[in-house]
């Protein structure tokens, strides 16, 4: 089947101005975060284009591409501007150690504080419950054994107090987030600042 002429034309010419465009990203950007940015915004406007040449309507800029910092949409949430944007690319390495007892108030209440950041940020949480009981929040809690008290308190032996939370890094150590029922600003205010901490360690590792 033969195209036609003006269709072949049209073609043909977005091509030539697609490449052009692409051939001076280069040119135009001075440092790497320019070219990747560039980078970025050339790909959002050729997917509009091409979704505009084929008859499709342009993507929300709500779900877009987040830049150097990947896309986050894994259940089609948008990113709160309160988190640090570290926090959404650690959270497939970090995961949260959750240690409460079922019957306490403070653990209940702080239980829903962390289900909700957790939800936010698709960070996983390893619930531990200490008197065998589990939260509404946290349905699918292990009971603590004496081994894993002692890994994280350092005794098997230690008054656990509850609600503790810990933040696993690269399954290599942990760091303590909370001992106690806290509010999820107070929760994002401690996250950041773990996240500064991380980053000021190591910039260039993480792209600062």
């Amino acid at each position: 089947m033969k195209l036609s002429t003006r269709f072949t034309t049209k073609k043909l010419s977005s091509f030539l101005i697609i490449s052009l465009m692409f051939f001076n990203i280069n040119s135009l950007a001075s440092t790497q975060e320019e070219r990747v940015a560039k980078i970025d915004a050339f790909g959002e406007n050729l997917t509009n284009k091409v979704g505009s040449f084929l008859g499709n309507k342009p993507r929300n800029k709500k779900n877009n591409s987040a830049g150097r910092w990947g896309q986050y949409d894994k259940t089609n949430k948008q990113r709160s501007p309160l988190i640090h944007k570290f926090i959404y690319e650690a959270s497939d390495a970090d995961k949260f150690v959750f240690f409460y007892r079922g019957k306490d108030q403070k653990s209940e209440s702080f239980g829903k504080t962390l289900k909700k950041y957790s939800d936010e940020t698709d960070m996983k949480v390893i619930a531990y419950t200490v008197d065998n009981r589990s939260l509404p929040s946290f349905p699918e809690s292990t009971l603590a054994t004496h081994k894993t008290i002692e890994q994280y308190f350092g005794s098997s032996n230690a008054n656990v107090r509850t609600p503790t939370l810990f933040l696993k890094q690269y399954d290599t150590y942990a760091i303590p987030i909370a001992e106690n029922d806290i509010p999820y600003m107070e929760l994002i205010k401690r996250m950041n600042k773990a996240a500064e901490e991380r980053i000021a360690q190591n910039p260039k590792k993480y792209g600062y």
